[in-house]
């Protein structure tokens, strides 16, 4: 009669798992980047105007999709992965779930209406020529150029300015969920 001897190597065993869970979670955060610009690249462009609230947002500068990136926590019990934007793209958290903006130190916020205030980087204390306060009962301020003849409104001051989400990370963890699920149960695409 022969006898049947089981070893278990446990450490071995889970250590060989935690590299195996990492290896799966690198492959999802590489996918799940590719998707998510790929779904930034396949948006219209900022020409086209700003895109509605629950779609995801235009193609303006490309800074957004420069800035996903992914990263692996290799943490022993709870291995785990983290999809999201980095700087330059720091408003890409407002984009995603919408928001209030409030001005940090001011009393207001300008916002740009004039062709030349859009394009001008800055705020309107560094624009180009001299601007005026325009107070309007009841109304926002107005920051216009006044010449001659000619009175050209750039900036409208408001207390705050509530920005709708566009989300566009949430929407392609949803559409992938198959494929992600494929990728953790096989290790691939």
């Amino acid at each position: 009669m022969s006898k049947l001897i089981i070893k278990w190597h446990g450490t071995k065993f889970s250590t060989h798992v935690h590299a195996e869970v990492v290896k799966r979670l690198k492959v999802v955060g590489a996918y799940m980047r590719r998707a998510v610009v790929n779904k930034l690249r396949k948006g219209n462009t900022r020409s086209m105007g700003p895109s509605k609230p629950g779609q995801p947002p235009h193609r303006d500068t490309g800074k957004l999709q420069q800035s996903i990136q992914w990263q692996v926590y290799e943490d022993k019990k709870a291995p785990s992965v983290l999809i999201g934007a980095s700087t330059p793209a720091i408003y890409a958290g407002i984009l995603e779930k919408g928001g209030t903006i409030f001005p940090k130190k001011a009393k207001a916020l300008s916002v740009p209406v004039s062709k030349e205030a859009k394009r001008h980087k800055g705020s309107p204390t560094t624009f180009p020529r001299e601007l005026t306060l325009v107070a309007r009962f009841g109304r926002p301020p107005l920051l216009i150029e006044a010449r001659k003849r000619v009175t050209k409104i750039h900036y409208v001051l408001v207390p705050s300015v509530r920005i709708h989400a566009r989300p566009f990370l949430r929407p392609t963890l949803m559409e992938e969920e198959k494929a992600l699920k494929k990728i953790i149960e096989t290790g691939r695409p």
